[in-house]
């Protein structure tokens, strides 16, 4: 009996050694497999350490072209120029190819895309308007320009704001002047009117804005003058009060509630200084440059700068810091007088572009400081040029995406 478990013993030890063969044999076929399969681990391995490798490139292109939009803020073309070279010091078959909202790259080997938003340039630059530093007493500067799509931005240190994107009932104006910019209770604004408006936006510390209507002219003496549309606003120091001029020519002092009949209507408001003493001007559609006196208005034509203006018709009267005026006429012809000497210059004989197109609008821009601002110059078709105030040099302001107000002077 002893011999017959025995050899039952036996038999069970042979075919567990037969089973543990087998699956051996099958746990070794699955490990091969997991090792050098299709999605083996060393496949995955390879792949994780390209795809590393990968990441790397894609960092180092990321970083470049980091830098490229930090010192080339104009153009999304001398970016990718200047991301292009700094990928050649490294690799000198990188190429970096602008598409349609993406740039394809190759560096050290590998196809990387970068996508980028590119801001279509406005079609121009109609009005521009600078006042320097005033929110909080920091250091910002607050621009405002209109296009000649009618809209209108702001800016605050670099960070744009469509205007006429926030607040529906300015959409569809076509006219937006700005007339100055003030403090009221410690909070900043900025004065502009519309044909039939005069409206106060006002900004807050956190750089959001508030549109207020100041002045409507249908509520303005029983609705006399609802038919009527605004030719220029000249304030009171109380925003709320002052002289409205109509494209009829009338004049209505919101204060007095007096009327005045005028021969032209008022276009623009203009500050001149001649023998130390500044004048505030009041430019009609005839070209004519008129003080306010106690009998009304009379031109200085005849008598600014020895008479040179008397045969002109003027249309802007700025003055540009506290060293030059400048005076455009109706022909688009500008001139730089220096209120120190009276020396006079041409403006528009100092550049071939200038020579050809008529200057349709001038402003001082800058900082606020009156020591490193800047001329703002419109010429007709909307194309903007910046100057230095002595006009030692002239750029090019119609940049991709929102103007540099600032762009510095090499």
């Amino acid at each position: 009996m002893s011999k017959k478990i025995k050899e039952q013993v036996e038999g069970i030890t042979l075919i567990a050694l037969v089973v543990t063969i087998i699956i051996l044999l099958i746990l070794s076929g699955v490990a091969i497999n997991l090792s050098i399969g299709s999605n083996g681990i060393f496949i995955r391995v390879q792949e994780s350490v390209e795809e590393y490798n990968k990441k790397q490139k894609e960092e180092e292109v990321n970083m470049y072209w980091g830098e490229a939009q930090l010192n080339y803020k104009d153009t999304i073309e001398k970016q990718v120029e200047y991301l292009q070279d700094k990928m050649r010091k490294q690799d000198p078959s990188a190429t970096a190819i602008i598409n349609e909202g993406v740039i394809d790259v190759t560096y050290k080997g590998y196809d990387i895309k970068l996508s980028y938003i590119e801001e279509k340039i406005p079609q121009g630059i109609k009005y521009l308007y600078s006042t320097g530093n005033i929110v909080d007493d920091q250091e910002k500067i607050l621009n405002f320009y209109v296009t000649s799509e009618y809209k209108m931005y702001a800016e605050v240190d670099g960070k744009t704001t469509c205007i006429t994107d926030i607040y529906q009932e300015l959409k569809d104006e076509k006219t937006f002047t700005i007339i100055g910019n003030g403090n009221e209770s410690d909070k900043e604004y900025i004065l502009f009117f519309t044909k039939k408006k005069v409206y106060t936006l006002w900004i807050s510390e956190t750089e959001e804005w508030t549109l207020e209507k100041t002045i409507d002219i249908e509520n303005l003496a029983e609705g006399k003058y609802k038919e009527k549309n605004i030719s220029y606003f000249l304030p009171l120091v109380d925003k709320e009060n002052g002289t409205i001029f109509f494209e009829d020519g009338t004049m209505y002092n919101i204060e007095t509630k007096q009327e005045v009949s005028l021969e032209n209507k008022i276009i623009n408001f203009g500050v001149i200084m001649e023998n130390e003493n500044t004048q505030i001007v009041l430019i009609d559609s005839n070209g004519q440059m008129n003080k306010m006196t106690e009998n009304g208005l009379e031109s200085i034509n005849e008598t600014f700068q020895n008479g040179f203006f008397k045969d002109k018709k003027v249309t802007i009267a700025m003055p540009i810091s506290n060293k030059y005026i400048t005076i455009v006429t109706n022909d688009g012809i500008a001139y730089l007088i220096d209120i120190n000497t009276n020396n006079m210059t041409c403006i528009s004989d100092l550049n071939e572009e200038l020579k050809e197109k008529k200057v349709t609008n001038i402003f001082n821009i800058g900082n606020g400081n009156f020591q490193e601002d800047y001329i703002a110059i419109i010429l007709e078709g909307d194309k903007a040029y910046y100057a230095t105030q002595n006009l030692q040099e002239l750029i090019n302001i119609n940049i991709n995406g929102f103007p540099e107000l600032h762009l510095k002077m090499s």
